[in-house]
Parts: C-alpha cells; sequence; structure tokens
C-alpha cells in the first residue's frame, strides 16, 4: 500500500523512510497524467488546494467535495474542455482538513490557470453555503452617462 521507493512506474517519487506514500494515488495521478498527455499535444496541469475555514465545521465525510465537484466538472463540461482530476484529503496537525487537488486540462482549449482557479474559489464557496466578500469578482458599475455640453 505505501512505497518508499525512488521511482514507481518509472516515474520519479519523493518518497523517504518516515514519508511513504501511498500506492493507489500515485497510480491514479500517473494514469491521468499518461491518458491526457497520449490524447492531447498540450496538457495544462493545475494543482491547488480547497481549504476550510477556520472556524467551519466540516464532517469526515466527502460530501462538500462531491457537491463542488459536480458543479465544477459541469463548468469545464459547457466550456467543452476536457479534463481529469485526482483528489485527496489531507488532515494535518490542524483541526480542519483540506484537499489537494490535480486537474490536467486539454492545454489547446485553455492555457491560463487563473479562471479556472477563480471559478473553483467561487464554487467551493458555494458548496459549502458561504461566500466571503472580496473573493468574488466585484460587481459591474453602472456605466457613466457624458454630459453634453449645450
Amino acid at each position: 500500500m505505501f512505497i518508499t521507493e525512488k521511482t514507481h512506474r518509472d516515474y520519479p517519487v519523493q518518497a523517504y523512510d518516515g514519508k511513504p506514500c501511498r500506492r493507489d494515488i500515485l497510480d491514479a495521478i500517473i494514469d491521468r497524467i499518461e491518458y491526457m498527455t497520449n490524447r492531447f499535444s498540450r496538457v495544462l496541469f493545475i494543482r491547488f488546494d480547497l481549504r476550510y475555514p477556520r472556524d467551519f465545521y466540516s464532517s469526515r465525510k466527502n460530501n462538500d467535495i462531491q457537491r463542488f465537484f459536480n458543479s465544477f466538472t459541469r463548468y469545464l463540461s459547457r466550456k467543452g474542455i476536457a479534463f481529469q482530476y485526482v483528489w485527496v484529503r489531507e488532515q494535518s496537525r490542524e483541526k480542519h482538513q483540506h484537499y489537494r487537488v490535480m486537474l490536467p486540462l486539454n492545454g489547446n482549449l485553455t492555457c491560463h490557470s487563473w479562471n479556472h482557479i477563480e471559478r473553483a474559489e467561487r464554487l467551493w464557496q458555494r458548496a459549502l453555503g458561504i461566500d466571503y466578500p472580496g473573493r468574488t469578482p466585484p460587481k459591474m458599475r453602472p456605466k457613466q452617462r457624458r454630459q453634453q455640453t449645450p
């Protein structure tokens, strides 16, 4: 289940005796990398974290991440962008768990990560039922009318 070797399936791995890597997670990552790189001439890899707010209660279940990915995959599908994803839940010494996400996208259709990460932040907030001011795009200002000179 865990590996400490320096390679796995001919890929370098940062595994150590005190910090082994899970074989099933490495296999899922490698499978998705190979699938996307074999299918598309360009692949955009995005890695981001989804964190719970400090004073937010979260169950140990993965309902929130499932709600997030239901919305996020719908967003990418509507854009016509082929994708794969891998997520893992991490529980550190802090009380709150967080998720690490790897998202390979068809790089022929998208070449910047910022719009996808911005959307991910909004959809994560929606999945949690919260809204933080300043984390969503500002509302458009009404157009100013030019005053005509008499």
